[in-house]
């Protein structure tokens, strides 16, 4: 028996419904790069679908003053809301406009490649 070991075993499972909830289980991996992926079965009408989710986490530092300010209690109009902007209270004022500057130098090289296609 070559590539046995006594001290080896084969993963034991106790019952077949444990059997189903491991089968079922969503299975996480961790990326070299901080990239989380989760992989989980779902069962609609019948079929079965696998699901992959791959996400990164980024914590960002801000200033001290600001994440105080995460944590004050919500008052006003929004009192006893849960966390986040609320769409009732939170508009814009006044439309801003914005016109934006042109590069010449960047137009006259697109229109150089263009005629370059036709």
């Amino acid at each position: 028996m070559t590539g046995f070991n006594a001290t080896t075993k084969a993963p034991e499972v106790g019952s077949w419904a444990e059997a189903v909830e491991q089968d079922n289980a969503s299975h996480v991996q961790e990326g070299a790069d901080g990239t989380r992926t989760e992989t989980a079965f779902t069962e609609v009408d019948g079929v079965r679908f696998k699901v992959v989710t791959q996400f990164k986490v980024i914590n960002k530092r801000v200033p001290k003053v600001v994440a105080d300010r995460k944590s004050w209690v919500k008052f006003g109009s929004c009192k006893g809301e849960p966390g986040g902007p609320q769409v009732a209270a939170t508009y814009v004022a006044e439309e801003v406009e914005m016109q934006f500057t042109r590069n010449r130098a960047g137009e006259q090289i697109l229109d150089v490649q263009e005629d370059k296609q036709t």
